[in-house]
């Protein structure tokens, strides 16, 4: 409010502010109160920007976000492949930013259970990853070793699945395992333990 009493209801910083908004909403799983502020962010972005601007696509992955945890998959799919052609068009198809959208999208064919649709996109994305961060980045190691050592125990094996895209400027690595889960009462932020700190 403050800042659309200065700058005015469709100044391009108040997209800003609306987008984030909406990603404290959706986080907090009220996607009615999320979804008005996105549309209004990425109307701002569209009529201030010129056609195709990255910043389009940021907006319109966030709302494809919104409908993918909503449930409604056919909206945000068309909104991810939008995303994904801005993006390949804006910055070329080996831009870490294209790996997020490819990654999105290959995660929402997965929830749809359309692996054959998913695989050739989590493998695009992991390429394009590859040469930004590297195929043996110690982080990738650590969660993988600690993925093994403490999610499965004495079982003979188990699911690992490891996924690294471009996140907000930086890398995020999510490492998953169908294992014994975290000990109650587990606090990251309060982990003594060599690796939990470097994966801090």
């Amino acid at each position: 409010n403050i800042q659309e009493a200065e700058l005015g209801p469709d100044h391009i910083d108040v997209a800003r502010v609306l987008a984030s908004l909406g990603d404290f909403y959706r986080n907090e799983q009220k996607y009615n109160e999320a979804e008005p502020l996105y549309m209004r962010a990425l109307k701002i972005r569209e009529n201030s920007l010129e056609k195709g601007h990255p910043d389009i696509a940021s907006t319109v992955n966030h709302l494809a976000e919104l409908y993918n945890s909503m449930g409604n998959y056919a909206k945000a799919e068309r909104l991810y492949l939008q995303g994904l052609d801005i993006r390949e068009k804006a910055h070329g198809p080996q831009h870490p930013d294209v790996a997020e959208s490819l990654n999105s999208l290959a995660g929402l064919y997965n929830q749809m259970k359309e692996y054959s649709k998913a695989d050739p996109l989590y493998r695009r994305s992991l390429k394009i990853c590859e040469k930004s961060m590297g195929p043996n980045h110690p982080l990738v190691a650590e969660a993988l070793n600690n993925a093994i050592e403490h999610g499965f125990g004495a079982r003979e094996g188990g699911l690992i699945v490891v996924t690294v895209a471009p996140f907000e400027g930086g890398t995020e690595v999510i490492v998953a395992d169908d294992g014994v889960g975290l000990p109650e009462g587990f606090d990251l932020a309060r982990a003594e333990s060599l690796g939990l700190k470097i994966a801090r």
